[in-house]
């Protein structure tokens, strides 16, 4: 009789062999900043729904080299504010500046009035397009999946 064959154990895969203990320790904690950042974001749009708008005016447009903003000024009880909004908190958008800028131009103009919701519990706290957006999903995903990577490889390493 011949003794079974002796089962060899299987080979991590490629990406594991390549990464270390501190990659993957590295690979936690960007998802794990990236997973809380998303929820933060996710839970203000969510509550944004219910905020209260008021009519405002865009101030300014303007764009740098690494982002585009508008300043809206708005009116809450007697109280004047004006906020400058950065693109993304504007369209929960991602689209690199040139999109960016090319988005905000296409739906607003300088003069403009438009609805602003604003926090009441911190007036000075506004977005003029309230609610979620796919666009917020997205830092959530990368969160999640470095956090899969490393949890993964860790118990991958673990195993072997």
């Amino acid at each position: 009789m011949t003794a079974p064959p002796k089962k060899v154990p299987e080979a991590p895969p490629q990406f594991l062999r390549l990464m270390s203990k501190p990659m993957l320790a590295i690979f936690l904690l960007i998802g794990l900043g990236l997973t809380v950042i998303a929820l933060m974001r996710i839970s203000l749009a969510l509550e944004s729904e219910t905020w209260p708008t008021v009519e405002g005016r865009i101030a300014a447009m303007g764009a740098t080299a690494k982002s585009a903003s508008i300043a809206v000024a708005y009116e809450v009880a007697g109280q004047s504010y004006e906020v400058t909004l950065d693109s993304t908190a504007i369209t929960g958008r991602a689209l690199g500046h040139e999109g960016e800028w090319a988005w905000m131009q296409a739906h607003y103009k300088s003069g403009q009035q438009v609805s602003v919701a604003y926090d009441p519990d911190d007036p000075a706290s506004a977005i003029l397009e309230p609610g979620l957006t796919a666009h917020a999903a997205v830092p959530l995903v990368g969160g999640l999946a470095l956090l899969l990577a490393g949890a993964y490889g860790f118990w991958r390493r673990r195993r072997n």
